[in-house]
């Protein structure tokens, strides 16, 4: 893969692919930029990097070293354009009633992780939560669904992750809410950024009575 050294309007070199029409260096970085809104925005492949001078300076001070954990909502089935899992057409049963439970494989679609930078990690934990507010995980309106344990992250290798139920608890007040996903919750593994560590769903998760 040929790769170019540009300048951004700070002034600082960055490193990019140059595409060769053979399918996106890697779609899950691309989409992952935390300056997007509610976890990366991207419409085909060919997109390089969302805000991307600035996303790579905030998120890549020194690419040498560190290590960053993030989220995506999208995927890219067969080469072709990436798909977003958890817009307002997003497919699955999104609709649970208080104290019930619904299968991960048929509730939302999973989200991708990646660890870049140096590091490997022996295990990472991903935690799915309802607000009732426009926040994720900020203690307000938040209702715990699920979490899972995933171990040994190895350095720029994304994989798809899913709990094995969402379960909403019974004291949850019936209503819309949007489903939120966080990687590393409460930030106990140091990382070059930690403000893009969790998502949000466009489409609502709906408690029934």
């Amino acid at each position: 893969m040929p790769w170019r050294v540009v300048a951004d309007e700070g002034g600082k070199a960055l490193i990019q692919p140059v595409l060769l029409g053979l399918g996106h260096w890697s779609v899950d970085i691309a989409n992952m930029n935390n300056a997007a809104p509610t976890g990366g925005d991207i419409s085909h492949k060919a997109r390089v990097s969302e805000n991307d001078s600035e996303g790579q300076r905030a998120l890549y001070g020194d690419s040498s070293s560190g290590k960053n954990l993030m989220l995506s909502k999208f995927h890219l089935p067969s080469g072709v354009s990436a798909v977003e899992d958890w817009d307002a057409d997003a497919g699955g049963d999104w609709n649970a009633c208080a104290g019930c439970s619904i299968p991960g494989g048929k509730g939302p679609k999973g989200v991708q992780v990646l660890l870049t930078g140096t590091a490997t990690l022996p295990s990472v934990t991903v935690e799915w939560s309802l607000t009732g507010n426009s926040v994720c995980a900020d203690g307000v309106d938040d209702f715990p669904l699920a979490a899972k344990v995933i171990g040994s992250v190895g350095s720029s290798m994304p994989f798809l992750v899913s709990p094995d139920t969402y379960d909403v608890p019974p004291a949850t007040p019936t209503g819309a809410y949007k489903l939120c996903a966080e990687v590393d919750p409460g930030d106990a593994i140091s990382e070059t950024n930690e403000t893009d560590n969790d998502l949000k769903s466009e489409r609502d998760f709906t408690v029934t009575p």
